[in-house]
């Protein structure tokens, strides 16, 4: 089986400011989020966080490390939304990842290609080549 190349966009020329619009207008055009967090002290895999977006946002201006990201999915990998999986051949992907002391946090952020691409363009996000 041959996967297509994962499309990944230049988020850095983004001011914090624009990120922050960039994430709400993406959480409303989304299929689903997720809010999962990592604390290696008990596991090296992500689990679902209880924290709520609104304290996920807040974690943003008091991290000691972010990295944002938004990538243009072509592996055609499942995706589970309201706990059933849903295969999709493309769609986008919004994440950040939030490094606090011993626990990080990430958001995955899941749209549509139509959505996505409605993103793309009002951000004027260009390929990134990694």
């Amino acid at each position: 089986m041959t996967y297509a190349s994962d499309i990944f966009y230049n988020v850095d020329s983004l001011s914090k400011a624009e990120k922050m619009t960039l994430l709400h207008d993406a959480i409303d055009l989304s299929l689903c989020y997720n809010i999962d967090e990592l604390d290696c002290s008990k596991s090296f895999a992500r689990v679902a966080s209880k924290l709520t977006l609104d304290k996920f946002c807040n974690k943003i201006d008091t991290s000691k490390f972010i990295y944002w990201v938004f990538i243009h999915r072509k592996s055609g990998f499942p995706l589970v939304i309201n706990g059933a999986f849903v295969e999709m051949s493309s769609y986008y992907e919004f994440g950040i990842r939030l490094g606090d002391n011993q626990i990080d946090y990430f958001i995955f952020v899941y749209m549509n290609i139509e959505n996505g691409g409605k993103l793309v363009n009002k951000y004027e996000l260009f390929n990134h080549i990694l």
